[in-house]
């Protein structure tokens, strides 16, 4: 094939370097030449190539390497300056080996102007395209830096970026407006959507609860040796004004990985007299508390609440000494920023560990590790990932809290909220002091987008009142599309339902998001550099292993492990046979939460493929 005359003169030549180097410089009419020049881009490509086909696993394994991602920087440093001489040598080459023309010649009369400078532009949108190309790569290689080092973090960034960085308040922890024990009755204006939970009636003889030992080590670094995954989601709210360390979303995920059966057991978070192992126990004997717990378990003696969502934060702050693991004396000889940043440090992986020996002991299972989501951050993640399709359910009794999920501001005779609330809502009960539904942000700009938003599904989210970052807004049955800021009210909202309704809610929307998203579909989104990658440390932190083998065989798990397959359970007072009108695990309810545990798994359904031995999800391990 014969090259239009054009790529042998300086700018056609230096175009075709551009694509791929060592072109330009055989079409200028050195072959031996480009092919030399060509032999970096070559390997390269061939590299490239076979990693993709033959070694997907690597490239998972590394994603989040700080060494390998280091190592992929300067590599593309130093192709872009290859690239930049690959394109300056095949221009001047070009002019070596044009011909010259006759003195006299038309064509080699000097070219004026106007000739002089489109070749200097030419030359600029060449330099300046390849520039954008490797600087494109560099700012997916410092995206995927930064989220590695947030998710490993001592601390999540997002508390260090919302300027959350010394101990909390215990006003804030004084107690949870609203909880009443026992879920109300669900009339079927307020609630969620999902598929029934799972259930065991309360058994009427069932063996003494097993009281675990205290743990030294997490279990994270060699997780799948028992072929469990027992990974404890934990949602926190940093929205506006909050400046607490409440875990008011505890669901822990159980899957078998060799037949990729799974289970989401939702905790509620309001439980009171939560059970700990032997050794953290010790430190509580029995001191006063709302219902006068039973020796071992978790109560709080100083007036802030002693529910289980309050454990996280009397770990790291109040009783540290009372907890193993991440002490304070590893701070010793350190000061200034150092020192708060050790401390912080250890105050966070305390908490998150005693978190997960209370789990383990209430659930009978050892707890491998936690994901803790920033649930502002969680609207951001589902706008990355272009919202969710999800189907609300209409009321049933059999679905826990179905129907309609409303929020809106209510108050005492004579206030705002009460005045509203009789022209906004005609005569609906006001049950609660309540300023309605608070967004993600501060200013309440977010909700011009709701409100666009809600324009698209024909009256199923509708937002009625606004008043800085507080809404009154409504979801209906039916089949929707949301985007962040919708999901995040859908799966967040309490007030005008219940703790036991949200956790429903959220397990829920966890699961559609599954059946929405693929690993394989995510891997477009991560090429873009405002998307999930930008905004992946304000969403997550774990301090499960993120690279290396672990990652690739969680990833083979997700694949096979699919919303639809998960069975869905709640322990709450409503399933553990707690006294009526109390949140309180007695010990019968102990015993019951480890029996549905015990059992969490008997009918899911196997996944398509399980992880074998090694373990991977379907052969080994994550593949597209």
């Amino acid at each position: 094939m014969k090259l239009p005359a054009f790529f042998k003169k300086p700018i056609g030549a230096a175009a075709l370097s551009a694509v791929f180097p060592g072109l330009g410089q055989a079409a200028a009419g050195d072959r031996h030449r480009g092919a030399i020049v060509a032999i970096p881009a070559l390997a390269t490509t061939a590299a490239v190539l076979v990693l993709a086909v033959f070694g997907r696993h690597a490239l998972l394994d590394n994603a989040t390497n700080q060494q390998w991602l280091t190592s992929l920087m300067i590599l593309d440093v130093v192709a872009l300056l290859y690239h930049l001489w690959a394109i300056a040598d095949a221009y001047l080459l070009a002019m070596r080996l044009q011909p010259r023309l006759p003195r006299g010649s038309r064509l080699g009369r000097p070219k004026g102007p106007a000739l002089r400078w489109t070749g200097v532009m030419a030359i600029t949108v060449l330099v300046s395209g390849t520039l954008f190309a490797h600087g494109a790569i560099a700012v997916e290689d410092a995206s995927l830096q930064g989220a590695a080092r947030c998710l490993n973090s001592p601390i999540p960034c997002w508390l260090l970026n919302n300027g959350v960085a010394s101990e909390p308040s215990q006003a804030a922890l004084a107690g949870n407006v609203g909880d009443t024990g026992l879920p109300p009755v669900d009339t079927g204006s307020p609630g969620t959507g999902g598929t029934p939970s799972g259930h065991f009636s309360p058994q009427p003889s069932l063996p003494a609860p097993i009281v675990p030992a205290m743990q030294t080590t997490q279990n994270s670094a060699n997780w799948n040796a028992d072929h469990q995954l027992n990974l404890l989601l934990v949602g926190m709210d940093s929205a506006p004004g909050r400046t607490d360390t409440l875990t008011d979303t505890m669901i822990l995920l159980h899957v078998n990985t060799l037949t990729g059966q799974s289970a989401m057991f939702g905790i509620a978070r309001n439980l009171y007299c939560m059970p700990l192992p032997a050794g953290i126990g010790v430190h509580f004997p029995n001191p006063p508390s709302k219902y006068a717990c039973p020796p071992g378990r978790f109560t709080s003696p100083i007036g802030v609440n002693g529910e289980a969502n309050a454990l996280f934060y009397d770990a790291a702050f109040v009783h540290p000494d009372w907890y193993p693991g991440f002490p304070l004396s590893a701070c010793a000889g350190k000061s200034g920023s150092d020192l708060t940043s050790c401390t912080l440090g250890q105050n966070w992986g305390r908490g998150t560990f005693a978190l997960e020996q209370a789990v383990g002991a209430l659930t009978g299972l050892a707890v491998d590790g936690t994901v803790i989501i920033n649930l502002p951050g969680f609207a951001k993640l589902v706008d990355d990932l272009g919202g969710i399709d999800i189907n609300v359910p209409g009321y049933s009794p059999s679905v826990p809290g179905s129907g309609t999920v409303s929020d809106y501001p209510c108050g005492p005779a004579g206030s705002w909220a009460a005045a509203w609330h009789a022209g906004g809502l005609g005569n609906k009960v006001c049950p609660l002091i309540h300023d309605g539904y608070t967004t993600s942000d501060s200013s309440g700009a977010v909700v011009a987008q709701m409100r666009a938003d809600a324009a698209k599904t024909g009256g199923l989210e509708t937002i009625v009142w606004q008043q800085g970052a507080a809404i009154a807004f409504t979801i209906q049955p039916g089949q929707q599309h949301m985007d962040g800021e919708w999901a995040l009210a859908y799966a967040r909202s309490r007030e005008y339902s219940s703790d036991y309704n949200r956790m429903a809610r959220q397990r829920f929307v966890l699961q559609t998001i599954r059946n929405n998203v693929t690993p394989c579909s995510l891997l477009p989104r991560l090429i873009d550099p405002n998307g999930i990658l930008k905004d992946l440390g304000q969403l997550f932190w774990t301090n499960m292993p993120t690279d290396g083998s672990s990652l690739t065989t969680l990833a083979g798990l997700a694949q096979h492990v699919t919303g639809s397959s998960v069975i869905s359970w709640s322990l709450d007072p409503g399933t553990l046979g707690s006294p009526s009108s109390t949140t309180m695990i007695t010990t019968a309810g102990w015993s019951q939460a480890q029996y549905i545990v015990a059992h969490g798994l008997d009918k899911a359904p196997a996944s398509s493929s399980g992880t074998g031995s090694g373990g991977g999800g379907g052969g080994g391990g994550f593949g597209c």
